[in-house]
């Protein structure tokens, strides 16, 4: 019999009550008043019997909203609340993302990864300590893709169906990620399916994905169109994101590889975008310490540094 930890049900449990226990010194510290605050408000309000695009606008799909929602239907509602919701989400991702090593990676490398993801835990804050749409459709493609490697592994379609259930619940809680990993699965199934150990012609493989992942984006209309806000759920979750919103909203770009070894002006003028180039645990938590120092104000070491990060493999 093999041991607990060489089955995936044993590592996802092992690993998933570490990272909740990792997080529960720093999980319910800081605030956000506007994107969590938002967040944690519309859910409350949908709780209490409102209707997103009718009574608040946002632009992603509204699954995160409403799965918070339904733990504000069981509990009182508070940010508090919202944070344990995150902690556990992050928990089951780095049980997944454990169980996905797995499959490639000896026990020690996998323990690496999952350090790795802890460390990535605080180097992306503030977006895994506040509970976001991000962070549950991320946990929701990483899901559907497990689903996906155990397709091509063993080749049954039921497990296919299911990565393309979770992908449409992942879409259904932020579209833009969900447009990335649709072109990594028609990748992947177009490849598979070219290859002598395909179970099915293409056009089978991409029905058995898309198919459930269209039914859900069709029970989200029928739901929109029953409280009578499709047409502004299309507008603000279409249409806005990629038409209005993108004709006056730029994104940030990578820094300029120039100057390579000297600093650059551009990741110390503050009144730009220079903080959104460093971690945001810096300049939250440490803000005095780092960008007072003698090394960040007379070297250039943090500005090689995050050219590495941005260029780097």
């Amino acid at each position: 019999m093999p041991s607990l930890l060489q089955r995936p049900i044993g590592i996802a449990v092992c690993v998933g009550v570490a990272t909740l226990l990792f997080q529960l010194p720093f999980f319910d510290r800081w605030l956000s008043m506007m994107d969590e605050g938002h967040v944690v408000h519309f859910a409350d309000l949908v709780a209490k019997g409102g209707v997103l695009y009718r009574d608040a606008t946002i632009y992603p799909l509204p699954g995160a909203f409403y799965l918070l929602s339904l733990v504000y239907r069981v509990v009182e509602p508070s940010l508090l609340v919202a944070r344990w919701v995150v902690a556990i989400e992050f928990a089951a991702f780095a049980a997944a993302f454990a169980v996905l090593l797995r499959g490639w990676l000896r026990p020690a490398f996998v323990a690496l990864g999952v350090g790795a993801i802890w460390l990535y835990r605080i180097w992306a804050f503030p977006h895994w300590q506040i509970y976001s749409y991000s962070t549950t459709a991320l946990l929701l493609f990483l899901l559907a893709l497990l689903l996906l490697l155990r397709f091509l592994e063993r080749g049954h379609v039921r497990a296919l169906a299911g990565a393309g259930t979770l992908f449409g619940l992942g879409v259904f809680c932020k579209q833009d990620y969900g447009a990335a990993t649709m072109l990594g699965v028609i990748l992947t199934l177009t490849v598979y399916g070219r290859s002598a150990f395909a179970v099915a012609r293409l056009d089978r493989l991409l029905a058995w994905f898309f198919a459930p992942a269209a039914l859900v984006g069709a029970a989200a209309g029928v739901h929109f169109l029953y409280l009578g806000v499709l047409q502004d759920a299309l507008q603000m979750s279409v249409l806005n994101p990629f038409l209005a919103h993108a004709s006056d909203h730029e994104y940030m770009r990578f820094p300029s590889v120039w100057p390579l070894l000297r600093q650059d002006p551009a990741l110390h003028d503050w009144s730009g975008v220079a903080l959104s180039y460093y971690p945001g645990i810096l300049f939250t938590a440490l803000t005095a310490a780092v960008f007072n120092s003698w090394v960040f104000r007379e070297t250039a070491i943090a500005d090689t540094l995050v050219k590495l990060f941005y260029y780097g493999p």
